[in-house]
């Protein structure tokens, strides 16, 4: 995986996750959320839906796994003198949520952290 799919990846899961919670918190109806966030990155609908039912099962990339790639972004921001901040907040987010058990799950489950499920 190159540099930028690296943190392409870290950043779309956090991405839908955030947005999940916050149409969970929200109550929005689940077509007008799919209508919208989930056509706004590939593969967006499926952790959009991960979210929304808040069933992790279907797993794109584990929890544990984005901690590596967490990890990996970290290094690549600082070895080009980058803030590394953003990824290390991501990173804590999977950490999290693995210690709550969602370590083989998909990666969206840090949803359950921003939902207070902690």
């Amino acid at each position: 995986m190159n540099h930028s799919s690296v943190m392409a990846s870290v950043f779309s899961s956090v991405m839908m996750s955030y947005a999940g919670a916050v149409i969970v918190k929200l109550d929005v109806p689940t077509d007008i959320a799919m209508q919208t966030v989930g056509q706004m990155v590939p593969g967006a609908e499926n952790m959009l839906q991960n979210v929304l039912q808040r069933n992790y099962d279907m797993c794109m990339a584990s929890t544990d796994s984005l901690i590596g790639v967490a990890d990996a972004a970290i290094s690549t921001a600082n070895q080009c003198g980058m803030p590394a901040k953003i990824f290390e907040d991501m990173k804590e987010l999977f950490v999290k949520a693995t210690e709550k058990g969602y370590g083989s799950k998909d990666a969206t489950s840090i949803a359950e952290i921003m939902l207070g499920n902690e």
